[in-house]
């Protein structure tokens, strides 16, 4: 949703034909609108700026709808209310509309804001959830889910670090204006000066520090009911297993150990990440004209196998046979 300050008008955005905020802007408010001036400008605690942003989210498994602002906004504790209020009086929501304590700085704010408007914390959702599928590993989810009722084994301790880490991390590091600097010459440049750049990215999300938050959740993960120390962390894009390219071998997975220094989880975590940028994907991403932008990295996680004899891939249906199946659920 978007809330234009001198229109005093809200907009209601369906997200299946705007997946961001400044798409939305562009095409239906300020078709000039530059994207980095749009996000310095609009995400900042500037008590004047033309837009205030968010999301709202309904949470099944609690009966909740919440209203999500990014993690790297630092929107004034008045404009958090004020859009609280916003909302509640032009929705059916009302009153039972909560605000998600979604990043460290709201956490923080939570004594000033819970007398004022209903909070939810992360906590309370991951305690509802019996599974979470995301991305393209949302079977791993489904065969989770099964394993319960049939008697087979997925592996342990499993969970999805999803494309919204990535992301956040690209901004709050400030690599996305690396980034945007490298694609606005990565036609001329010449290849020792892309191969400088994409080194300069890696090495700055691998310098810059993690979300805490997301570091208490993979510990807690990792914590509850789990025995093993081993943990393998696997690349896992929005630009693989597509028709005509596969991406195989494109980026990096890595082992992180419980408690070492060395093998931290969050020094795997990002080099998976920095793994993005290497120049074998961006070359080869360039060659199938896949836009850079639009790549994220998610991290599926497992407990390892260090003594496995031999590893595959599961194959449920003939995929090189249209309409016939190998597999019936």
């Amino acid at each position: 949703m978007v809330y234009e300050r001198k229109k005093k008008k809200l907009y209601y955005v369906n997200s299946t034909y705007y997946r961001y905020h400044h798409e939305f802007c562009r095409k239906e408010l300020e078709p000039d609108i530059d994207l980095a001036y749009f996000n310095i400008s609009n995400y900042s605690n500037d008590p004047k700026r033309k837009y205030i942003l968010a999301n709202i989210n309904y949470f099944k498994s609690l009966n909740i709808y919440a209203l999500e602002i990014s993690p790297v906004d630092l929107m004034p504790i008045d404009d958090i209310v004020f859009l609280w209020e916003k909302v509640s009086e032009s929705s059916y929501i009302q009153e039972e509309l909560h605000i998600l304590l979604n990043s460290s700085r709201l956490q923080s704010l939570k004594s000033k804001l819970k007398s004022r408007i209903p909070l939810l914390e992360p906590v309370d959702i991951y305690r509802n959830l019996d599974y979470q599928a995301i991305g393209k590993y949302k079977s791993c989810g489904i065969l989770n889910k099964l394993s319960r009722k049939y008697d087979f084994k997925v592996p342990e301790c499993a969970f999805v670090i999803p494309f919204h880490y990535y992301h956040q991390h690209v901004i709050s590091s400030s690599t996305s204006s690396l980034i945007d600097s490298l694609l606005s010459v990565k036609n001329t440049i010449p290849k020792d000066s892309l191969q400088l750049l994409l080194t300069e990215i890696r090495t700055r999300i691998k310098r810059a520090p993690i979300d805490t938050i997301l570091m208490k959740e993979v510990n807690s993960k990792v914590s509850t009911d789990c025995v093993y120390s081993r943990f393998r962390f696997r690349s896992s894009t929005n630009a693989e297993d597509a028709k005509g390219f596969s991406g195989a071998g494109l980026y990096t997975s890595k082992t992180g150990v419980r408690n070492s220094e060395k093998k931290s989880f969050e020094k795997v975590i990002k080099k998976i990440w920095a793994s993005l940028w290497t120049y074998e994907a961006f070359s080869e991403r360039a060659y199938y004209h896949i836009d850079h932008k639009d790549v994220y990295m998610g991290i599926p996680v497992h407990r390892s196998f260090p003594n496995e004899e031999v590893n595959g891939v599961a194959i449920t249906k003939n995929i090189y046979i249209k309409q016939v199946r190998l597999y019936n659920d």
